[in-house]
This record gives C-alpha cells, structure tokens and sequence, in this order.
C-alpha cells in the first residue's frame, strides 16, 4: 500500500491509489470526487522531512501527527479535510497554499512564513507562533482560534482611520499631480508646434 509518507518523498514511486494528487491533475478534472472520498485515510505520525520543496500537491483527508517539518517549503499546495496536531514546522514557508476544512492544533511554528494563503472553513488552536510573518487573514485566523500564542511575529500593520484617509488623500493629490503634468506637456508641446507653423510662415513670406 501507497502512504502519503511515500507521495511527499519524491525520490519513492507513485500509483493512483495514493490519496495525495497533483493539483494540476484536479484542476484539469482528472481527479474525480469518488476517488478522493473513497481514497484511504493516510496517518503520518513520528516522521521527519527536511529541505523538502512540494510544489502543486492536494494533500487530502490526511492526518498529521508528532511530525517535524524543517527547512520545507509548500508552494501551490492545497490541504483539503486534513488535520494537523502535535507538528513542529521550523523555517517552512506556505506559499500561496489553500486550507481547506483543515484544523491545525498544538503545533508549533517558529520562523515560519505564509505568503497568499488561505483559510476556507478552517481553523487554528492551541498552537504557538514564534518569529513568524503572515498576512491579515492569517492573523485573523489565529486570532479567532482559541488559545494561540505568539511571540515577536510580524504581522500586517494595523491602520488608524486617520491613516487610511491620509493615504488616500496623498495617493489623490499624487495621481492630480501626474495630470497636471500630462495637461502642462501637451499645452507646452501644442505651443512649439504653433511657433513653428509661425516662423515656416514668415520664412516663406521673405523668400518671397
């Protein structure tokens, strides 16, 4: 039997047994929902990856457990039905990756990174995040879920509506600005054009 220990080791074999698929086979539509409801329950406990790079992987209905993940990126992954509980992720970076009816508790992020992610239907508890960057609706998953703890993570700065309105008023008098100057250079470009119909005329007049 295929495990999904095997399918994230890209040095193993693969069949289409397995219940993690690429996403480009889900997205082309060759990936059909018999096959990833009827797939088997993969468990991945007391394992170790590191250095590893998963590119477009669709990890599905797959449970994580006492498993540290260590210089790992997933880049384009999708994690659908899947739970994660009693993980370490040490310098992982998640770019551009979907959780998707996944629950993440008590794990442990430290210098970690998510990049144009999202949560549908998703949520985090009772995990700690220690030197890690995130965007606004990773803060607010975080914040949302129950007892989650972080230290010196950075986060999206939150603006004041003061702040807001300047930038916006800064950002109009900017692009008024950048008219005004189009406006000023065709004004001063019509103008040249105008003096040199004059003096052609005026030359034509003493030739003759």
């Amino acid at each position: 039997m295929n495990t999904l220990t095997q399918f994230i080791d890209i040095q193993l074999s693969l069949t289409e047994s397995t219940t993690a698929t690429s996403m480009s086979d889900i997205n082309g539509g060759q990936a059909t929902s018999e096959e990833t409801t009827q797939g088997q329950y993969e468990v991945i406990e007391n394992e170790n990856f590191t250095g590893n790079h998963f590119n477009s992987l669709a990890l599905s209905g797959s449970l994580f457990s006492l498993t540290t993940f260590t210089d790992v990126l997933f880049e384009s992954c999708a994690f659908y039905a899947s739970k994660m509980e009693n993980c370490t992720f040490l310098n992982v970076n998640f770019k551009n990756c979907t959780f998707e009816f996944t629950q993440i508790q008590h794990c442990n992020f430290n210098n970690c990174t998510f990049e144009g992610c999202t949560f549908q239907i998703s949520g985090v508890s009772k995990s700690s995040f220690a030197y890690c960057t995130y965007e606004g609706i990773v803060d607010h998953v975080i914040q949302k879920g129950d007892h989650n703890k972080e230290f010196n993570c950075t986060k999206p700065e939150i603006l004041t509506w003061e702040e807001v309105l300047a930038d916006n008023n800064s950002q109009v008098a900017a692009s008024s600005d950048h008219s005004i100057g189009d406006e000023d250079e065709q004004t001063a470009s019509l103008k040249l054009g105008l003096f040199g119909i004059i003096e052609e005329v005026f030359s034509k007049k003493k030739a003759a």
